[in-house]
């Protein structure tokens, strides 16, 4: 079934999609004339570190966007992800509830804390937790104790949740707000790649009592590293912002660092990128639907993959294009990859689970069957909104 004439079908479908460029790389960002304009002004002003007029500007448009008031913009998706966890008052050896199909930086900034990720288990229509399992698996395996829940096996107490919105598909957001609010769990929103994502009309990142998103050189809209957090309360805002400045309190004659803090915010020529992107996302998220809708027309003609769909109520931003291939074997899968790169065509598997990643071998897990053979069958397609132009 995977052999050589489908990998050579396979191919063209990719070609057509990608307008038969010689090179397609995986996602690449789309620029405009007001990136540089601005870079150039930015630059003139001599405030090109982390002082600058185009930050607050940024977060501005930031809040926006997400229709959130406190936004705090900071140098990658990580860092945001690590203030937003110590801000969120997770303490050393208490569990997080994370998907283990996943990017690394959600379990590995619960390390960072000495925190423990626990795995769950995903659903295949959105790629997120799935909650009736996860609901089944805490009633087992969790005790009340006053208002907390703990871990029956490891004793230990389960603080937190941190869905990922992956490829840029929301997770059932709903049914996990209901999980956490009955096992009394931090919400913290891993929307790194769903800037532009909204479930009935809000966006992602705004549904817990923290979100972070990212502008990394592969998301949807970029400032070639950063990110940012999304809170829902002023005070844990205040907190971040300090914790992002190294923990500093400025006056005139005087600084103090009175905070173990971190030097994480964004930098002003970073923050001018970044303005002049999100006033175009719109249009890029069209020309990111339209990538979508030229794959949803290649793969009709196929019989043994699917493409993956958006669920209904939820406006999807089209980040990466996921194609399952069904049944496959893991030799059919790395030789698919590998035609396709000596022809230049730049697709990728999954992440490896995070369960299976040495330092977390020993951590706690669900039966992850479903995130298994969801590794097993997902490619992500080249999917940048160039193709769309």
């Amino acid at each position: 079934m995977f052999n050589k004439r489908f990998f050579k079908k396979l191919e063209d479908s990719i070609r057509r999609v990608c307008k038969n460029e010689k090179k397609i790389n995986l996602h690449e960002p789309i620029f405009f004339s007001e990136e540089k304009k601005n870079l150039i002004s930015c630059i003139n002003t001599t405030f090109v570190s982390t002082q600058g007029n185009y930050v607050e500007i940024f977060e501005k448009k930031i809040s926006k966007l997400c229709g959130s008031k406190y936004v705090l913009a900071t140098n990658s998706g990580t860092s945001a992800l690590h203030i937003a966890y110590i801000v969120s008052g997770i303490k050393p050896e208490e569990e997080i509830l994370i998907p283990s199909l996943n990017y690394i930086a959600t379990s590995n900034v619960a390390k960072y804390i000495g925190a423990v990720p626990h795995f769950v288990e995903i659903e295949e229509e959105s790629l997120g937790i799935d909650v009736k399992k996860l609901e089944k698996y805490l009633s087992q395996k969790t005790v009340r104790k006053g208002k907390y829940y703990y871990n029956k096996y490891s004793k230990r107490k389960i603080s937190a949740i941190v869905p990922t919105h992956l490829y840029g598909n929301m997770s059932d957001i709903e049914g996990i707000k209901k999980i956490s609010k009955k096992y009394n769990l931090i919400l913290i929103e891993d929307a790194a790649e769903s800037i532009g994502t909204y479930y009935k009309g809000k966006h992602s990142g705004t549904f817990g009592r923290m979100g972070i998103v990212s502008f990394n050189g592969n998301k949807t809209i970029t400032t070639g590293s950063g990110g940012a957090i999304i809170f829902k309360k002023k005070s844990d805002f205040l907190k971040g912002k300090k914790l992002a400045n190294i923990g500093k309190s400025e006056k005139i004659f005087k600084t103090t660092f009175d905070l173990l803090g971190y030097n994480y915010k964004i930098n002003n020529l970073q923050a001018a990128v970044g303005i002049a992107q999100i006033k175009k996302i719109n249009q890029i998220l069209r020309l990111k639907k339209i990538v979508n809708a030229k794959y949803k027309k290649e793969f009709l003609k196929y019989d043994n993959v699917k493409l993956f769909k958006n669920i209904s109520e939820k406006s999807y931003n089209n980040w990466i294009n996921i194609l399952f291939l069904k049944n496959i074997k893991k030799i059919e899968k790395i030789k698919l990859i590998k035609y396709l790169y000596k022809r230049k065509i730049k697709v990728r598997s999954a992440w490896d689970l995070m369960h299976s990643i040495v330092y977390f071998k020993n951590s706690p897990k669900m039966d992850l069957k479903v995130s298994k053979k969801v590794f097993n069958e997902i490619l992500n397609l080249p999917s940048s909104p160039k193709y769309g132009l």
